[in-house]
């Protein structure tokens, strides 16, 4: 049998591993909920402001990608029938489709509704068949089309953006 100096000794070397092992199970504990209120704090106050002060800045990152989110805006134009260019007396006949920046340009394209039909008016009028039939044709048409319509409407306004001319019917007779 041990003597009693022997057990005590035992015992004491039983308390210190323990102690050791709740010390470091302690620290752990700490530590962990250290980075978490850490992590929480930067998720809460850090990552948020800058998020704010960007939109603040109107960086165009996120005017970009907010952008992305929204959903494209059309405006659909009344059909247009001009004459075209030419000896034949041949006509036109189209409908468009505008695809816009934004609802703010719709709406003003509506207001000046008037100008845009006159200036494309006079611009598919100026045209001969054989320049719209083609495919290229069409192509450049519908460029010379978002040009016209980009033109401010009056002196000091700004230009609209506009994203595409999608032809709806186009007919040449």
């Amino acid at each position: 049998m041990a003597t009693k100096k022997e057990a005590a000794n035992g015992e004491e070397g039983g308390k210190k591993k323990s102690k050791g092992k709740l010390i470091i199970l302690i620290v752990l504990v700490l530590l962990i909920a250290g980075g978490a209120g850490g992590g929480w704090y930067w998720w809460k106050y850090i990552k948020n402001a800058d998020a704010e002060a960007a939109e603040e800045d109107g960086s165009p990152k996120k005017k970009k990608k907010k952008k992305e989110k929204e959903a494209p805006v059309f405006v659909s134009l009344d059909a247009f029938t001009v004459n075209l260019q030419g000896e034949e007396g041949q006509l036109l006949q189209t409908a468009i489709t505008l695809q816009l920046s934004d609802e703010e340009d719709a709406n003003k394209l509506k207001q000046h509704m008037p100008l845009v039909r006159s200036r494309l008016v006079m611009l598919l009028s100026s045209k001969k068949a054989e320049e719209v039939l083609t495919a290229e044709g069409k192509t450049q048409l519908a460029q010379e089309i978002a040009e016209q319509i980009k033109q401010p409407f009056y002196p000091g306004d700004s230009s609209m953006e506009i994203q595409n001319v999608l032809f709806t019917s186009f007919i040449v007779q």
